[in-house]
């Protein structure tokens, strides 16, 4: 086996450790601070969600992409970037600092002003944090980003518990944010083999500027279209029912960016090293984007189908209106993998222009999306956005098609045998939801029918990225004596 390809496996063992150990942590730990806090309180925090997350793209620049496509970065270009970032972090901080009354006022929450005012030090946090990450990714160094970030939820996970407990409300969840990219921040410094030098040269950040500030671009529209929903529902609707689309929301991030996501930041640095290589590449590209469709489609519908019972289980009926949001969530972040995979593309060879252009049609799509949130409810909203998804879905594919000659309908071959597969598993498990059970019963009966259905079904198959998974998560049961041979 090749060194590329140990390092890939070792990657995805990883990234699938810190997926499946990372969601069960935050998922438990959501649990049970759902069940201390109000939907109200949950609420408050999705106020500030966009203005954090757009702040945050701001500080990345999006040099962090351009370092990972280099394939060579010196110690110059690292800490070009760390000071360029760390510059950006505390201008940054300043102006969160002067518009928070501004942003309490639109929201008509005075509470947020200290809220804004605490958090904003996660940007100049974070800021001192990202050239590491950058280079452990490109070394496909999961291992230790893993180990780190386990620690960090699970110390700041408890603290927040600990403090809902006291009844310290919101600022349970301000404190668990914060410690958690302090942590984060501070292991990642203290474990990576690389720090800073007294280097700075504006040539570097001129070379990195073209692609960088179209990623930029890029990265706030995409962070924009994301995270708009927040701002819309916090705006004309009370903070309990963005506190019900928070808490779907987060269920759904679960498998989006812990599982898709992971998938991703593993093969994006491989596919980069393929990037001169037209068919390798597009060989190696098939098989991450039918691993990335069978895995995330499979994980957000069996979320669909358990919705009910899990939230009614899990965190009580107070939170029964999340759970048509996080079916509607569920299936609309089923075209995640194609779009974020066929944007990836465009990563790797470089065509910032497109993909920018690409976010700006996604700009368009977002009008009728908002529209129908003010005037028709969040569940309507979540309805359109899952068509306009779509719509968007297939225009990356178009773009992405010319470059690697992969078009949407050998897309939609290479991904259909599974599409079917599972479509047949879900549609049982649903169909449990019509018996007369209990909710625990019924969450058990739909994981009996799930799992006996994919054995029988995926064994007979035999599908090469099953059979690849399969081997790989055995190989780490035995590796961590789980199971032995």
């Amino acid at each position: 086996m090749s060194s590329l390809k140990q390092k890939t496996f070792h990657g995805i063992g990883w990234g699938f450790i810190d997926g499946v150990a990372g969601s069960g942590i935050t998922f438990g730990i959501g649990i049970v601070l759902a069940r201390l806090l109000s939907p109200e309180i949950f609420g408050i925090i999705g106020m500030v969600t966009l203005l954090f997350a757009l702040s945050k793209t701001f500080i990345d620049s999006g040099f962090s992409i351009g370092l990972m496509r280099k394939l060579y970065c010196s110690p110059e270009d690292y800490s070009t970037v760390f000071y360029f970032n760390i510059g950006i972090s505390l201008i940054f901080y300043v102006i969160l600092f002067f518009t928070a009354p501004f942003v309490a006022q639109f929201f008509k929450e005075p509470q947020l002003i200290t809220i804004i005012r605490v958090l904003s030090w996660i940007i100049v946090i974070d800021a001192f944090s990202i050239v590491q990450r950058v280079i452990l990714t490109r070394e496909i160094n999961f291992k230790l980003q893993t180990k780190i970030s386990l620690a960090s939820a699970i110390i700041s996970g408890v603290l927040a518990i600990v403090l809902a407990m006291q009844g310290y409300g919101v600022w349970s969840l301000v404190f668990q944010i914060l410690v958690k990219e302090l942590i984060n921040g501070i292991l990642l410094w203290v474990f990576s083999k690389w720090s800073p030098s007294f280097m700075f040269s504006i040539s570097i950040i001129k070379d990195l500027l073209p692609f960088s500030s179209k990623m930029l671009g890029t990265g706030l529209i995409t962070t924009l279209t994301n995270n708009i929903y927040y701002l819309v529902i916090g705006r004309y609707f009370p903070a309990a029912v963005l506190g019900y689309y928070t808490r779907a929301e987060q269920f759904n991030a679960i498998v989006v960016n812990n599982i898709s996501g992971n998938l991703e930041r593993v093969f994006f640095p491989v596919l980069v090293s393929l990037q001169a290589d037209s068919l390798n590449l597009k060989y190696n590209f098939k098989r991450v984007f039918r691993t990335s469709f069978f895995i995330t489609f499979m994980a957000l519908m069996v979320l669909a189908a358990v919705a009910k019972p899990l939230i009614l289980v899990l965190i009580g009926t107070k939170w029964e209106q999340s759970i048509l949001y996080l079916q509607l969530l569920c299936l609309g972040s089923v075209f995640f993998p194609m779009n974020a995979m066929n944007l990836n593309i465009l990563k790797i060879k470089g065509r910032s222009d497109l993909i920018l252009k690409l976010q700006i049609i996604k700009i368009v799509l977002l009008v009728p999306i908002i529209l129908t949130g003010i005037f028709y409810g969040i569940a309507w909203m979540l309805v359109v956005r899952i068509i306009t998804t779509i719509i968007a879905t297939y225009i990356n594919s178009i773009y992405a098609a010319d470059l690697i000659n992969y078009s949407i309908k050998e897309q939609l071959q290479d991904i259909w045998p599974y599409f079917k597969a599972e479509v047949a598993i879900v549609f049982a498990m649903f169909s449990v939801l019509w018996l007369p059970f209990g909710n625990i019963v019924t969450m058990l009966t739909q994981g009996i029918v799930g799992v006996l259905l994919f054995v029988l079904i995926f064994e007979k198959k035999q599908f090469p990225e099953y059979v690849e998974i399969k081997k790989l998560v055995f190989n780490l049961l035995r590796k961590y004596k789980i199971i032995v041979k």
